[in-house]
């Protein structure tokens, strides 16, 4: 199914499926444009490479400080480059045609600052340089100046990850893109979510900004919901890929939040009320002073924290970026007469209702990743009194029975606030309900709020940094325990000594990693001969009470006898007095 998506003179999006096309077909017009062939794998690949060259800091700008014609100036850039990232640079004489040679003849140099530049700022300068209008291509191995019509060529982005992920699909401003929870897309077709996505880059972008003049105008196709097939010229490609790693950025992020709920006496109550909130730059200020060893005077308020009553602590709750989640509550069940309402539609069933106090969180990572935007959301439901009423039985064989009912009369507020706290760090918030108890003792509450911000890329390397520590000691132990020398012999050949690793979609073996077990020595996967021994690693959290799961199964051939699936191992680790051991689980 393809997709096309095209701007009109209005700016408005239209999608619509393309049909079968009828056996006469129009030519295209600046309205109505043929679908873009997409390009071949390895020639989007190139072209995508030497995308991400040209932003590179490639070019020392003190080698081009003399003028030189552009001609000259693009031989010697070319030559300038690192021999393993050479490229061809060139000028496209046939598309300047009659003008070729006053391009040609551009002067060009390069201002002395910065010390180095990349080749896309030095293309945009030639550019601007030239008196006729032009832009430039990318090729799989060149970056042709062209004029602007025969700039344009076509790559592809596979977007399926974001059409899996849609809270990150999101409408955008010009310079960055908001997260917002967008119910609809939860249940919405991949080519709708596609379309949220290509929203995002006409608004982030101006792709497709001015009515097009080229022979062949810009424009995005969506191929099966899950690829953007753009034809635009180098610039604009640049802006399409960054939009999209800033929304896979955005994705890697997760807010773990810690809540706390105090009861605690009026002076510190008052104490907290008070504090004022703290800018970015007064955070930043107040951390270089701890850093110093300059911590403000007087004793911390989460000391005097200490003293007070911790009624409630919440569990931690992982909250995507932008998202919003429940982050503690805490509520009183009451028991009463049905309602009034529920007497007449003939339910007899006591009634039930919760008085008392949750707290939303919706959170944001600010763009450097040091401090977290909460919106807290405090939601108070408190039961005033109990109406006691009495209605007609429509169900008593008696006409004019009336029954007893009983109705809450509750009082429901909902109060919200922006707080900015450090990653890692705790802030205090006073809390405006106050329950009958606690005014009985002159308490009041207050509540307690750490955010952490876990980067997967960032939890992926120190996983795997924490797994490559023990790897030796693992396969140690899955080569040499006795327990296993059945297992061992069933997936691989008894008496054969060699193993193989092998990799999962959970983890890859190091290229470099050569495991030194006494006796056993590694081979290379090869399905052919007898059966190897092959060793994979399926799971690894990193975490306490989380177990490394690996499975043995045949690495080779079935020359001795074939095997069927795997088994698979459970292994914990814990500190000992000479470091991490690790200790193989019951087998099932």
């Amino acid at each position: 199914m393809r997709t096309i998506l095209h701007l009109l003179p209005a700016l408005t999006l239209f999608p619509f499926l393309a049909a079968e096309p009828p056996p006469a077909r129009k030519q295209p017009t600046s309205t109505q444009t043929a679908p873009t062939a997409e390009p071949a794998k390895k020639q989007d690949e190139a072209v995508q490479t030497i995308q991400r060259l040209l932003d590179e800091q490639l070019v020392e700008t003190k080698h081009f400080q003399k003028e030189l014609p552009l001609a000259q100036f693009l031989a010697a850039l070319e030559k300038h480059l690192p021999k393993e990232k050479k490229l061809s640079l060139r000028i496209d004489k046939d598309a300047f045609g009659n003008k070729a040679a006053e391009v040609a003849a551009t002067p060009m140099r390069l201002p002395a600052s910065p010390a180095k530049t990349s080749l896309r700022t030095v293309l945009g300068l030639a550019v601007k340089k030239i008196k006729t209008r032009a832009d430039y291509r990318l090729g799989p191995e060149e970056v042709v100046l062209t004029t602007p019509q025969r700039a344009l060529y076509t790559a592809t982005y596979d977007i399926r990850d974001l059409i899996e992920k849609p809270r990150l699909l999101t409408f955008a401003a010009r310079d960055r893109i908001a997260f917002r929870d967008n119910l609809q897309l939860r249940n919405a077709e991949p080519a709708e979510k596609a379309a949220l996505l290509v929203r995002a880059l006409f608004s982030a972008t101006d792709l497709f900004g001015a009515k097009p003049t080229a022979v062949e105008p810009e424009s995005i196709e969506v191929l099966n919901g899950t690829r953007l097939v753009v034809r635009a010229n180098a610039t604009r490609h640049a802006e399409i890929a960054d939009l999209l790693q800033v929304v896979r950025s955005a994705g890697d992020i997760l807010v773990v939040v810690k809540a706390r709920l105090y009861e605690v006496d009026a002076a510190f109550y008052t104490t907290v009320s008070k504090a004022r909130r703290l800018t970015q730059e007064e955070w930043n200020e107040l951390e270089k002073k701890e850093v110093a060893g300059n911590p403000p005077k007087g004793e911390s308020l989460f000391k005097r924290l200490e003293k007070q009553t911790l009624i409630l602590a919440g569990e931690e709750v992982s909250i995507d970026n932008g998202q919003q989640a429940a982050l503690l509550s805490r509520h009183r069940v009451i028991r009463c007469l049905p309602s009034p309402d529920q007497v007449r539609r003939g339910e007899k069933n006591r009634q039930t209702v919760l008085e008392g106090i949750s707290f939303l969180g919706e959170i944001q990572s600010t763009p450097d990743r040091r401090f977290v935007r909460l919106k807290l959301t405090e939601k108070v439901t408190e039961l005033q009194r109990m109406e006691k009423l009495k209605v007609w039985d429509p169900q008593a064989p008696a006409p004019g029975k009336e029954v007893e009912t009983e109705l809450p009369i509750l009082d429901e507020t909902v109060s919200s606030r922006p707080f900015l706290i450090p990653d890692g760090g705790s802030l205090l918030v006073p809390v405006h309900f106050r329950p009958p108890s606690a005014r009985a003792k002159d308490r009041w509450w207050v509540l307690s709020i750490t955010p952490r911000i876990v980067i997967e890329e960032e939890e992926r390397i120190i996983r795997q940094g924490s797994l490559e520590f023990i790897l030796p000691a693992l396969l140690a132990d899955v080569l040499t325990n006795p327990r296993l020398k059945t297992t061992r012999d069933f997936y691989g050949t008894p008496g054969d000594k060699r193993f193989a690793l092998v990799n999962s979609d959970a983890w890859t073996w190091p290229k470099d990693f050569r495991p030194s077990v006494p006796g056993h020595r590694q081979a290379p996967v090869r399905r052919a001969g007898n059966r190897l021994l092959g060793i994979r690693i399926d799971q690894y959290q990193g975490e306490e009470n989380y177990p490394i799961k690996l499975t043995l199964l045949n690495a080779g051939g079935d020359a001795n006898g074939a095997v069927v699936g795997g088994c698979t191992l459970r292994y914990t680790t814990r500190e000992g007095a000479k470091g991490t051991v690790v200790e193989l689980s019951p087998l099932p």
